[in-house]
């Protein structure tokens, strides 16, 4: 099996075998990357595809110092995808929450919140998580269920470590007004 710098090698010298042998590699990865925002099943295969043309083109462009092959292609389909759903759904997410998440500054609180496993709590997370706009979801999933660090996150998404901190900051704190409202506990 050849690496993924032979693979590279090969494809730029025009090897199409060695596109798809990358592709098959990648594809169920990127599919999981782009479903996490693409609801849609065809339209997210449409957006896996065109993440593969886009990269198979700037392939000859790909710096190994910069991020890993799989790293630089999920960040190619993050893109791809928020382009997708911008294009489908102009509108944006609007903050409704916006005085609560400032009020909800004690860390401590947020991370006791959101550690709490009760059946309970985890219903109301879970319910929580769901209102999120999809690249929300996909930041969350990225971090806690693929275990990305802040700055792999970052080269994916196209922002800096500090910047997916905050972010991630924001959207658990967003979590912990949604999870400790009254209202939206008994939803």
């Amino acid at each position: 099996m050849q690496t993924d710098q032979e693979l590279i090698r090969s494809i730029v010298e025009g090897d199409g075998s060695a596109a798809r042998q990358l592709i098959k590699r990648y594809e169920r990865r990127v599919m999981q990357l782009v479903r996490r925002m693409v609801v849609r099943r065809e339209e997210a295969e449409e957006v896996v595809q065109d993440t593969f043309e886009g990269a198979l083109r700037s392939l000859p462009t790909f710096d190994p110092q910069r991020a890993s092959l799989p790293t630089w292609l999920l960040g190619i389909a993050y893109r791809k995808a928020a382009e997708h759903l911008h294009r489908c759904r102009p509108v944006l997410y609007i903050e409704e929450h916006e005085g609560a998440l400032q009020e909800a500054e004690d860390e401590a609180a947020v991370d006791a919140a959101l550690s709490e496993m009760t059946e309970e709590r985890v219903n109301q997370l879970m319910a929580a998580i769901r209102t999120l706009s999809p690249a929300e979801q996909t930041l969350l999933q990225l971090r806690y269920t693929d275990d990305l660090s802040l700055a792999e996150i970052g080269s994916i998404t196209g922002q800096s470590a500090a910047y997916t901190a905050t972010r991630l900051q924001r959207i658990r704190r967003k979590l912990y007004h949604l999870i400790t409202t009254q209202d939206y506990g008994n939803k």
